[in-house]
């Protein structure tokens, strides 16, 4: 499946579930957890800010997400390790499993 660029995330979420509605595989459904690692460097009341001012209501992943052996997925941030073998913000693939 090609990317399709949409500029407004409502209309994205739209699109997931239509593609998602598509697969005749049973749901996966995962909850998001909130949590925030700062770096040893950090002040010690940035993890209080980051809550305060509502962090994760701005956060790019859903709270809930669906999933369907076989569908496509977008990686939405970089991946931390070794430049060579890291995932990029963009990488794609495709759900062949769950453990």
């Amino acid at each position: 499946i090609p990317t399709l660029l949409l500029s407004l995330n409502r209309n994205v979420r739209k699109e997931n579930l239509r593609e998602l509605n598509k697969i005749q595989q049973p749901t996966i459904i995962f909850e998001g957890e909130d949590r925030i690692e700062l770096e040893e460097e950090a002040p010690e009341w940035a993890g209080e800010k980051l809550w305060k001012n509502n962090f994760f209501e701005n956060c790019l992943a859903e709270k809930t997400l669906s999933f369907k052996i076989g569908a496509q997925v977008m990686l939405l941030k970089n991946e931390k390790g070794s430049y060579s073998d890291r995932l990029v913000n963009g990488s794609r693939g495709r759900i062949v499993g769950f453990r």
